[in-house]
């Protein structure tokens, strides 16, 4: 026979041994029972639940015995069985005391033991029990050895131990309950079964396992499940509909499950649930589970999924990574696993990552810990980032949080060492702060600037947590403009009279270089875009209807610019600082300057730009970059652009 180690389940069919019939019948009542439905029922783990269980089993027999319990009323429905009990020595009672004890949580050893003594205390006929840690003057050792050869106890090979001082858990019957009364009238089968929760109890027989009670499976320690001397045969799993919870690693290598119905009010799923199960073809989700833990269908080959739970909330890492929505090609798109409007997981070597539109989510450590992850853009739509999606991408400098975002999951850019700014533009967007160092949520108070709205959540995080803040600018629709800028009014000026747009339809690009072309064209559009004389000019490096053509030929005929050479101009070329004020003086018709000293020291005498740097001082449109420098042949950036251009006609 194989050899096994205790389980926590004991099977206890009602033979002769134990009743004078088959089965427990109720007494007698003035209910008929017409009306009856096989159910499991669970009793409790008290020694007063097990002793009144006992005694119905009996037939509630009456007891002579002269007996009272200081802890025990007389008026106690149960006081006729705890007296019987005591009379016929199925159980003990605290002499010294006089207390029946009735509220004490009952022990597998005693459990073992009074129904050896319910059964007439039968001699076993083995020598010895085969279990290491049962002596031989042990007050159950006979109890253990009879139940292990009536077959109540199976052996498991883990470590050949019976725990004996370990709580019963409760006591399942397979009864038939009378629907009108709702007493259990016959009993078939009774289990002592294991403990998966503080109200969840367990059996398994004949490939099932079946889960009785309801609220949180426990997560189990040390990695194993409570029956998982038993994954090697697990075919079917029966869940009550009260379980809110599958723990973690509860059902991990079960290889020959196939199917799997959960219950209607589960909410979670734990980190590795049914990790291995290599046999698991199907999984029916309830629309009420908000969360799958790391790893929870990992390695999952066969596993078939239409749609996931629409209310899901977080996916833990690699939830599903060796499964075959993973090796499904189809759900890749650059080095993102995609899956039911999810993001799911993505490869280790990718260096930018623009999550696709339709996505809606995204999982747990999505890109945690990528060392070359440069860039990261998430498209419009997206209304959860997962926990640790970011954290550990060392070279991450900056990440945009789109404002369809309403949650960004705890740690999601932990420990980016690198990570210069985070933007959130949802203004009520929650930020999940973990337990341990929630400073470092969306980066480093040291390192990291937050921009966001005035009065949002991201403006209440920076400041708890000594971010410097940035305010963004809700005049214009450009993530990349910072509420006090210098340029915010010059920006909403020119997009309002059609001067430019930006460069994408979320951001302007403040500090982006323009080019010559760019800078004429812009001139253009703010004298209102007169058509030119002639559209053909002496440059041969411009393209023919490209967007600068009318301006050129306007800037040239009204003498604002004269190209770089006699047949060049230059339109890709970036536009100097010194060039954009000149071609400003130009277009206001060259007027003298008061004054041709200015404050700057940078300025060569006699350059092409002296007059008009002079005139722009003059006329308020620049101040230079510093007191003494304006910066002749730096580049013009767009932002400065459209404020030169909104100070020189004369908007400010």
């Amino acid at each position: 026979m194989k050899k096994r180690l205790i389980s926590v389940i004991l099977i206890i069919a009602l033979a002769a041994m134990l009743l004078p019939q088959t089965a427990f019948m109720a007494e007698d009542t003035e209910c008929a029972h017409e009306h009856l439905a096989e159910r499991s029922e669970i009793i409790g783990s008290t020694r007063g639940d097990y002793c009144y269980m006992l005694w119905r089993m009996a037939g509630r027999p009456e007891s002579g015995l002269e007996l009272a319990f200081d802890d025990v009323s007389v008026q106690d429905d149960r006081f006729p069985a705890y007296k019987w009990a005591v009379e016929k020595n199925i159980m003990d009672y605290d002499v010294n005391r006089n207390c029946f004890k009735p509220d004490e949580t009952m022990q597998r050893g005693s459990a073992i033991l009074y129904l050896w003594r319910y059964a007439g205390s039968p001699e076993p006929v083995m020598d010895q029990a085969p279990f290491d840690n049962i002596l031989e003057g042990a007050r159950y050792n006979k109890a253990v050895r009879w139940a292990v050869e009536a077959g109540w106890i199976e052996l498991y090979p883990v470590n050949n131990k019976f725990r004996a001082g370990s709580d019963i858990g409760g006591v399942i019957l397979d009864c038939k309950v009378c629907e009108d009364c709702g007493e259990i009238v016959e009993i078939s089968k009774m289990s002592f079964p294991g403990e998966c929760g503080d109200n969840l109890m367990w059996t398994f027989e004949n490939g099932t396992l079946t889960i009785i009670g309801s609220g949180e499976m426990i997560d189990t320690e040390g990695g194993a499940a409570p029956w998982y001397q038993y994954n090697d045969e697990i075919r079917r799993v029966s869940f009550p509909s009260g379980l809110k919870s599958i723990g973690s690693r509860a059902f991990w290598n079960c290889y020959l499950l196939e199917e799997v119905v959960l219950p209607s009010n589960l909410r979670s799923i734990g980190e590795e649930a049914f990790a291995d199960c290599g046999s698991l073809e199907r999984v029916f989700f309830p629309d009420s589970v908000t969360d799958i833990g790391d790893g929870a269908f990992f390695g999952c080959r066969k596993l078939l999924i239409d749609k996931l739970p629409p209310n899901l909330k977080t996916i833990g890492f690699r939830a599903f990574s060796c499964s075959s929505i993973d090796l499904d090609e189809r759900n890749w798109q650059d080095g993102i696993l995609y899956f039911d409007g999810w993001a799911l997981e993505s490869e280790e070597d990718i260096t930018a990552a623009s999550i696709r539109a339709g996505t809606k989510k995204m999982a747990k450590g999505l890109f945690c810990d990528n060392p070359r992850l440069k860039d990261v853009s998430i498209s419009a739509g997206v209304t959860e980032i997962g926990p640790w999606m970011l954290a550990l991408c060392n070279i991450l400098t900056g990440v945009e949080i789109p404002e369809s975002v309403k949650c960004i999951g705890e740690y999601a850019l932990y420990s980016c060492d690198r990570l210069a700014s985070v933007t959130i533009l949802n203004k009520e967007c929650v930020i999940e702060e973990g337990e341990e160092e929630p400073e470092y949520m969306l980066g480093d108070p040291g390192r990291t600037t937050i921009y966001g709205y005035a009065g949002s959540t991201a403006q209440a995080y920076a400041v708890k947590y000594g971010y410097r803040f940035v305010e963004l600018s809700e005049k214009v629709p450009y993530t990349d403009v910072p509420a006090k800028a210098f340029y915010v009014d010059p920006v909403v000026w020119a997009v309002e009279n059609d001067i430019t747009k930006g460069v994408d339809g979320t951001h302007f690009g403040p500090d982006n270089a323009c080019t010559r072309g760019h800078v004429v064209t812009f001139l253009w559009r703010a004298a209102g875009c007169p058509e030119p004389e002639n559209a053909e000019t002496s440059f041969t490096d411009l393209k023919k209807d490209a967007y600068y053509e009318k301006a050129v030929a306007w800037a040239v005929e009204n003498n604002i610019t004269n190209g770089l050479s006699s047949d060049t101009f230059g339109p890709d070329a970036t536009c100097t600082r010194g060039q954009i004020v000149a071609f400003l003086w130009r277009a206001a018709g060259c007027p003298e300057p008061e004054n041709t000293e200015t404050p700057f020291k940078d300025l060569k005498k006699g350059a092409f730009y002296e007059k008009a740097v002079a005139w722009a001082v003059e006329n308020e449109i620049t101040n230079g970059l510093k007191p003494a420098v304006f910066d002749p042949d730096g580049t013009c950036t767009r932002g400065q652009v459209v404020t030169f251009l909104y100070r020189a006609t004369g908007e400010k």
